[in-house]
């Protein structure tokens, strides 16, 4: 079970992330895309369309991305979280999978790459969809390698500041 979170907009990559799932015809996965809609309808549309072809027909659910329920259901049913955004200013999604210890497959494209080490999961060059999806096969099909990515993932994800520690941070910073 293979997650991604953010808005549906081409910025987020999820068209490249469907095209690598869609080389892996001979493995078996579910991705669950959760994201708002933004005002982007006809993104919206192209990655609605790219779900229902190929190997990616029937494997593919899209989520609200405002209800919390449903997105605490998400984390839950998550092996891998996949961000394959071309660049990612806010890495929130990939430090709540760390926290989980849920291993990750990233695009370098930003924030969300630099909190990552690799035993955590993969780290691929924006844009290849080829790349990734060799990348999010080794992890899918390898239940041990992504077993010991799960703990790397945890252990880096206990070590990481939480929110209201992020906050008096800045506070600090801000008031000094």
């Amino acid at each position: 079970a293979i997650l991604t979170i953010g808005a549906l907009v081409p910025e987020s990559g999820h068209d490249l992330l469907l095209r690598a799932l869609d080389r892996l015809f001979d493995l078996d996965w579910t991705l669950t895309i959760v994201g708002a809609s933004v005002g982007k309808m006809a993104h919206e549309e192209e990655l609605r369309a790219l779900a229902q072809e190929g190997q990616c027909a029937g494997r593919v659910r899209f989520v609200d991305g405002r209800d919390s329920a449903v997105i605490e259901a998400a984390w839950r049913a998550a092996d891998i979280f996949a961000l394959a955004a071309r660049w990612c200013a806010n890495d929130a999604a990939t430090r709540a999978a760390l926290r989980r210890g849920v291993p990750v497959a990233l695009c370098a494209g930003g924030a969300a790459a630099e909190v990552v080490s690799l035993g955590c999961g993969v780290i691929v060059a924006p844009g290849d969809a080829a790349l990734y999806s060799k990348a999010l096969r080794r992890m899918i099909f390898d239940r041990a390698l992504r077993a010991s990515m799960a703990l790397a993932a945890r252990d880096l994800g206990a070590s990481l500041p939480d929110w209201p520690t992020q906050a008096r941070a800045l506070l600090k910073i801000l008031t000094a």
